[in-house]
């Protein structure tokens, strides 16, 4: 959706389509979208679309080779946030048949984009970038931040694993179990906010010391983060996934103004480092002694933010659009 809307923005025609829309306030702004609800949809619907290039996001990566059969004239860029051959260590048909048939990639940094290269031995002919999922310039939050309240924030994803999970379930979720930071911030008189993508482990949370907020629309979420000290980026434990990630979460608490505190997630990290932005810490025993330089990093996030926007990553898409139409003349979109 960002990328789509930064896109429009600066002027490339984008017709979007998806199973459903995650933050519905987003949809009054898209000037044409259609949905599917199956393969078959996608599919007929793709055969008909005027358009010059397929722009495909995963998951599911089947998305990307049907989309391919679908129309094989067109070039097609996959757009990769998700890959199990970073999480797992080992990609399924769906991905090794994504990865050949795309004309182009585009991953989340460039740990994901190293590691999709060896794995999948991608041709070097094929143009590759490392697009942020930075946040829009217009999302960023001045003027009506809220009354401060404090803590530490967590947005996005968490998960908590039954005792009957299979090895594949806890090497691929198992990472979301905050429960274990929850636990030793509470004890350790830090408020622990968690904002939840949906309310199916409320209990678990709160039993654990968090204070869990139900789900938001974005702009509500990215308002209510001005609350907090500091925004968490990273897992209780290491994780393949967490390590070479670079999460939505941690531009978001940028738009939002508060600086992230990191915890095992190695390339966020340098990031944050790199720019001055925030801390990295190595356990979670360690974030009472950092805490109070919050207001430090809050001034230097909201002196930088507006570097790191969506518009910023938008030649790099463009230059790949470009490669691949070379010679076809101006995109329908």
């Amino acid at each position: 959706m960002k990328e789509g809307l930064a896109l429009l923005n600066a002027g490339v025609p984008v017709d979007f389509m998806a199973i459903r829309i995650a933050n519905r306030e987003m949809q009054v702004m898209l000037p044409s979208i259609s949905f599917y609800d199956r393969p078959e949809t996608y599919k007929i619907k793709l055969g008909h679309a005027k358009a010059d290039l397929l722009h495909i996001h995963n998951e599911p990566d089947w998305l990307v080779h049907v989309a391919k059969e679908a129309r094989p004239d067109l070039p097609l860029v996959y757009d990769c946030h998700d890959l199990n051959c970073m999480r797992l260590g080992q990609a399924q048909l769906d991905e090794v048949l994504a990865m050949k048939a795309a004309d182009a990639y585009i991953f989340p940094s460039e740990p994901y984009m190293e590691g999709a290269i060896k794995y999948h031995n991608l041709s070097p002919d094929k143009p590759k970038a490392v697009i942020y999922s930075m946040c829009l310039d217009k999302m960023i939050v001045e003027g009506n931040e809220m009354p401060r309240v404090g803590g530490i924030a967590y947005e996005g994803g968490m998960n908590v694993l039954s005792s009957d999970a299979s090895e594949e379930q806890r090497q691929v979720y198992g990472y979301r179990d905050y429960r274990p930071i929850a636990e030793a911030l509470t004890g350790m008189g830090i408020p622990f906010i968690v904002y939840s993508s949906n309310n199916r482990f409320m209990y678990e949370y709160m039993m654990a010391g968090a204070m869990y907020i139900s789900t938001l629309q974005h702009n509500l979420l990215l308002r209510e983060l001005t609350r907090h000290d500091w925004g968490l980026v990273g897992a209780a434990r290491p994780h393949p996934q967490a390590d070479t990630a670079m999460p939505n979460k941690l531009f978001e608490y940028m738009t939002a103004g508060i600086p992230p505190i990191v915890l095992n997630s190695a390339e966020a990290g340098k990031f944050v480092e790199h720019h001055g932005i925030g801390v990295v810490v190595d356990r979670v025993e360690d974030i009472p002694k950092v805490y109070k330089e919050h207001e430090k990093y809050r001034k230097r996030v909201q002196e930088v933010r507006h570097d790191f926007t969506m518009e910023s990553q938008v030649p790099k898409i463009k230059a790949i659009y470009d490669t691949l139409l070379e010679g076809k003349g101006k995109a329908n979109g």
